[in-house]
C-alpha cells in the first residue's frame, strides 16, 4: 500500500498517514469490522478511543500510550533516523563477535566503538532485534553483556570500569523503559568468578541504574524504577539497589513525587531494604581463630533519604520512615565503626522526618499494620532505641519540641494542639494528643527498656526543659535546619526558669526507672503558659494512648 507522506486534510489524518513522534513513526488507519479509527505499528493496530480526532488529538493520544507502554516500540523508522542497514550490519558484528569459543576484550571494545556512531532510534532498534535473536547464551543481547562483565583471563574480558561506562552510555540514548530493563536485566545476569563460574554479580545492575540515572531522561528514569519494582519486590537485591540508584537521582520536588506516585508500600519497603550494602570480612587471628567484621556502605541510603526530604507528601515520606526500619535494624550488624555509621544512618533519616515532624510521626504510626521490619511504630521503635545508643538525643529532642510547639518551636502548646487538622473524625486536640501520647509513650518505653536512666534522662531532660537555651537552640538548628527557634526564648527570665527545672531533673536522677518514665509522663503534657498543667478533655486522650504505647 503507497503510504501518503503529506496531508491534503490538515484538521484529521487520513488513511495510510505517518503519525510522526519522537520515537519513530505509526501509521493511521481503519481498523476492525467497523472501520473505526486506529494506528498500527509494523506489529500491532491499535483502536483510537472514542472522542481521540483530529491531528493533535491523535498525535498527543500516540504519544501519551509511547510514554506508558500502551503502545509497543516496533514503530517505523522516521524518515531519514536511520537506516536500518546499519542496524543490520551492527547486529551482524555482534554476532560474529560472539560465534568463537572465547571472546577477547579488543573485540568487545570494537562493538562499543561501532555502536556510539549509531543514533538513538538505531540504538533502540538494535536492542529490540538483538534481545529477540537467540545465541548460545540466552538471547544476543545477554551473550554480549555476560561476555562484557564477566571475568577472564589475560584478553579475555571483562571491560574495565571506563569501558563499561562507555558502553551503559550508549546503549541508554534512545532506548524506552522496556528496552532499558532488558539492559538492566540482562548485567544482571552476569556471573563472577573466572569465566562466569561464579554467582550472580548485582552490582552491574547498580551500575548500569546509575548511568542512566546521569545519562537519561526523566521519562527513562521514571520508567526503569516502575519496571524494576516486579523483581525488587520478587527478592532479587540488584533490581532493589538499582531502583535505589534512581530513586536517588532525582532531583526536585516533583520528581520525587512521581517516584513515590509509581510505587506501591511493598516496592518501597524493598528498594529502602536494600539500600544498606552490608559485606562480611573473614579474620583470623594470631592463635588461628576465625571471625567475621561486617562492614557497611551507607552511601545509597544517605542520597535517598536527601530525595525523600524534597516530597511535601507526609504519607509518602511516612512510607519511607517506615521502610527504613529495615536499614535500621540491619545496621545494628555492623561491628567495625558501627557508631559511626549507625549515626549516619540516624541522621540521614531524622532529616526525612524534621521536614514535617508532626505530619510524617503520625503518618507513620499509622502504618503499624504493615509487617515486619516495614511496620510504623516497629520502625520508630528501631529509631529511638538507636538514637539514644547512639547519644545524639538532640533527634528526639527536636521531635518531641516540634510535637509539642508546633514546626518553629515557639507557638504557646495550647494553641497548637487547637490547631485545626483531624483525623477520621477526630476533634483537632485530640489527635495532635493521641499522636504525641503514642511517641512520648514509645520514648519512655525505649528509656524503661534500657536500665540507663541517668545518662538517657540527663538527654531527655535536656529537651523537655531545656529546649529553649541557646545550647539547644543550635543543636536544633544543626539538626533541622528549616527550624527557627524565636530569640525571645533566650531571655533571661525563662533561663532562670529553665534552670530551677533542670535543678528538678537531677533530683529525679536518684530515683530508679519507674520514677523516671512518670516524670517523663508528667513532663511531656503540654503547659499553660503561667506553667500549669493543662487540665482539658484531650488529657484523657493522652493518658489512654501514652501507657498503651508503653505497654506495646
Amino acid at each position: 500500500m503507497a503510504i501518503a507522506t503529506h496531508s491534503t486534510a490538515p484538521a484529521d489524518y487520513r488513511p495510510g498517514q505517518y503519525v510522526g513522534t519522537s520515537r519513530g513513526q505509526v501509521v493511521f488507519d481503519r481498523v476492525g469490522p467497523e472501520g473505526r479509527p486506529g494506528v498500527r505499528t509494523r506489529s500491532t493496530v491499535y483502536a483510537l478511543p472514542d472522542g481521540v480526532r483530529g491531528r493533535e488529538g491523535i498525535r498527543h493520544w500516540v504519544q501519551t500510550q509511547l510514554r506508558t507502554g500502551g503502545i509497543g516500540t516496533r514503530l517505523y523508522p522516521r524518515p531519514g533516523e536511520y537506516d536500518p542497514s546499519r542496524v543490520l550490519a551492527m547486529q551482524q558484528a555482534v554476532g560474529e563477535a560472539l560465534s568463537g569459543p572465547v571472546v577477547r576484550r579488543q573485540a568487545l571494545e570494537r562493538l562499543t566503538a561501532l555502536l556510539k556512531p549509531l543514533g538513538g532510534a538505531e540504538r533502540q532498534a538494535l536492542v529490540n532485534l538483538l534481545a529477540t535473536t537467540r545465541s548460545s547464551r540466552g538471547s544476543q543481547l545477554d551473550h554480549w553483556l555476560s561476555e562484557a562483565l564477566t571475568s577472564g583471563l589475560g584478553e579475555l574480558g571483562p571491560l574495565s570500569a571506563a569501558q563499561r561506562g562507555t558502553l551503559f552510555a550508549a546503549l541508554v540514548e534512545g532506548q524506552d523503559p522496556a528496552n532499558l530493563e532488558r539492559i538492566a536485566k540482562a548485567t544482571g545476569r552476569a556471573r563472577t568468578g573466572l569465566l562466569g563460574t561464579g554467582d550472580r554479580d548485582t552490582r552491574y545492575m547498580e551500575e548500569f541504574a546509575r548511568t542512566v540515572s546521569a545519562r537519561g531522561t526523566w521519562e527513562q528514569r521514571l520508567g526503569l524504577l516502575k519496571r524494576l519494582s516486579d523483581d525488587a519486590v520478587g527478592g532479587r537485591p540488584g533490581a532493589a539497589r538499582a531502583m535505589g540508584e534512581l530513586f536517588a537521582s532525582c532531583r526536585t520536588r516533583r520528581e520525587v513525587e512521581a517516584a513515590f506516585a509509581e510505587l506501591d508500600r511493598p516496592s518501597t519497603d524493598a528498594m529502602v531494604a536494600a539500600a544498606l550494602r552490608l559485606r562480611a570480612q573473614v579474620t583470623t587471628s594470631l592463635l588461628g581463630g576465625n571471625g567475621s567484621l561486617i562492614h557497611g556502605d551507607t552511601t545509597l541510603y544517605r542520597r535517598m533519604a536527601a530525595a525523600a526530604s524534597l516530597s511535601t507528601n507526609a504519607t509518602e515520606k511516612a512510607s519511607f520512615v517506615a521502610a527504613s526500619g529495615a536499614v535500621l535494624e540491619a545496621s545494628q550488624q555492623i561491628n567495625l565503626d558501627s557508631i559511626a555509621h549507625r549515626r549516619t544512618l540516624l541522621g540521614a533519616l531524622s532529616g526525612v522526618i524534621g521536614t514535617d515532624v508532626f505530619g510524617i510521626v503520625d503518618n507513620t504510626l499509622m502504618q503499624s499494620a504493615r509487617t515486619g521490619c516495614s511496620s510504623g511504630r516497629r520502625a520508630l521503635q528501631t529509631y529511638v532505641s538507636g538514637v539514644l545508643d547512639t547519644g545524639h538525643g538532640s533527634h528526639l529532642q527536636a521531635i518531641v519540641l516540634s510535637l509539642q510547639r508546633g514546626p518553629d518551636g515557639g507557638t504557646d502548646p495550647m494553641i497548637w494542639l487547637a490547631a485545626t487538622q483531624a483525623r477520621n473524625g477526630e476533634a483537632p486536640q485530640h489527635h495532635r494528643a493521641r499522636v504525641m501520647g503514642e511517641f512520648l509513650g514509645l520514648v519512655a518505653s525505649a528509656v524503661d527498656s534500657r536500665q540507663r536512666g541517668r545518662d538517657v534522662a540527663a538527654a531527655l531532660g535536656y529537651a523537655l526543659f531545656a529546649g529553649t537555651t541557646d545550647a539547644f537552640k543550635e543543636s536544633v538548628s544543626t539538626v533541622f535546619p528549616a527550624i527557627k527557634l524565636p530569640a525571645g526564648l533566650g531571655a533571661a527570665a525563662a533561663k532562670a526558669t529553665i534552670a530551677g527545672a533542670l535543678l528538678e531533673w537531677r533530683v529525679l536522677l536518684r530515683n530508679d526507672e519507674a520514677d523516671l518514665v512518670r516524670a517523663l509522663h508528667d513532663l511531656a503534657l503540654p503547659r499553660h503558659r503561667s506553667g500549669a498543667e493543662a487540665t482539658a478533655p484531650w488529657v484523657t486522650t493522652f493518658d489512654a494512648h501514652y501507657f498503651g504505647s508503653m505497654r506495646r
